[in-house]
This record gives structure tokens, C-alpha cells and sequence, in this order.
């Protein structure tokens, strides 16, 4: 009698610590700094694992690696394995910005940076601390700033209409 209760308790400990072990198994994607046996750590996104080997997307670049779970330290190896088997998604495709022809790209930043210049000129003059002559002289170069980019804006738009043709 003694032997079946100790087989139940033992069954049943055994039962309770598998279905916590499953439970608290780390779900996809884990996003972990990851130590190899030389001391490199790398900051990455796990992605999937198959057999010894996961699938990792380093944080900084999104770049994909495959890493021989063996050749971690002992306590990521242990995290690692306790990974369910799951083969890594296909890395998402690199989304291509459209970039615009450099001489409008150009432009714009000039005239952006003439903007940033007129409003700080702008508080400059509102904020009432300037003499007199410099206030006049802001005054008269924001409306030179205002001409730049009346002109900057009207060139690309005739760069624009001339490269339809």
C-alpha cells in the first residue's frame, strides 16, 4: 500500500513539473542577448529552432544568422533547448524606399534648412531682446530667405516639367 501511494505522488509530481516546464516554455519570437562560449554577445530576435540550431535576426540590421546551439554559453544552450522545434519564418522582404532625383533632393534640404533659419529668426525678433539694427536686419534677411525658396521651389518645379518632356 505504502509503494502505490509513493508511485502516485511521485507520478503526479512528475505530471505537475512537465506541465510547468511546457507552460512556462518561451513562445516565438524571443528577443534575447545570446553569449557565445568566447564571451560575444549579440542582441538578436530568436526566430525559430531545428535541432542544434536556431534562427536569429540580429536587432540592429534585422540580418538573418543560423547558430550552432553548442557553441553557446552553457546557460543559453539550456534556454535554447528549451525551445519548441519551429522552422524560422522567411525573413520579411526589405521594403525599397523610392528615393527622388538628388538634384530635388537637394533643393528640399536647402530649403528646409532655410526654413529652420527663418523661424529661429523669426523668435528672434518676436522674443523683442534685439537692438534696433540687428532686428531690421533679421527682418531683411528672412525676406531673402523668402526669395531663396520661392526661387529653390520654383526651379524644381521647372526641372520637374522639363524632365517629363
Amino acid at each position: 500500500m505504502k509503494i502505490t501511494w509513493f508511485v502516485v505522488i511521485t507520478l503526479g509530481v512528475i505530471g505537475v513539473g512537465y506541465a510547468a516546464f511546457e507552460y512556462f516554455r518561451p513562445e516565438f519570437p524571443v528577443q534575447r542577448t545570446i553569449t557565445n562560449k568566447d564571451g560575444r554577445e549579440l542582441v538578436a530576435s530568436i526566430e525559430g529552432r531545428a535541432g542544434d540550431i536556431i534562427f536569429v535576426d540580429r536587432i540592429s540590421d534585422r540580418e538573418r544568422f543560423e547558430i550552432d546551439i553548442n557553441s553557446l554559453t552553457t546557460k543559453d544552450r539550456l534556454f535554447c533547448l528549451r525551445l519548441r522545434e519551429r522552422p524560422a519564418p522567411a525573413p520579411e522582404p526589405e521594403v525599397v524606399v523610392p528615393t527622388e532625383d538628388p538634384y530635388i533632393e537637394v533643393r528640399k534640404q536647402t530649403i528646409k534648412d532655410l526654413r529652420e533659419r527663418s523661424a529661429m529668426y523669426d523668435k528672434e525678433i518676436r522674443s523683442g531682446s534685439l537692438p534696433v539694427a540687428l532686428d531690421t536686419r533679421r527682418r531683411e534677411q528672412m525676406g531673402q530667405i523668402d526669395m531663396e525658396i520661392k526661387e529653390l521651389e520654383s526651379d524644381i518645379e521647372t526641372y520637374k516639367y522639363r524632365m517629363k518632356k
